[in-house]
């Protein structure tokens, strides 16, 4: 339960088009049953990922293109 305050904490931060592109993130793995910790666990990793981009001044999506190209790339 920590881990999930803490994230909404951080989830804050985000900027508005950022927290969108979270929620949709967010909906999508729920669709996929993963077991709450693990999900939180995801969702603070993207987070972080999220705000580090903010910090350079790019956007959620741009680093979620990034980490799909990574994966598909693999």
């Amino acid at each position: 339960q920590k881990i999930k305050e803490r994230n909404n904490r951080r989830d804050a931060r985000l900027t508005k088009e950022n927290k969108l592109w979270m929620t949709e993130i967010i909906c999508y793995l729920r669709e996929k049953s993963l077991e709450e910790g693990r999900l939180e666990d995801i969702r603070q990793d993207i987070t972080d990922m999220f705000l580090e981009a903010q910090e350079r001044g790019e956007t959620a999506e741009k680093v979620w293109e990034e980490i799909t190209k990574a994966f598909v790339s693999m």
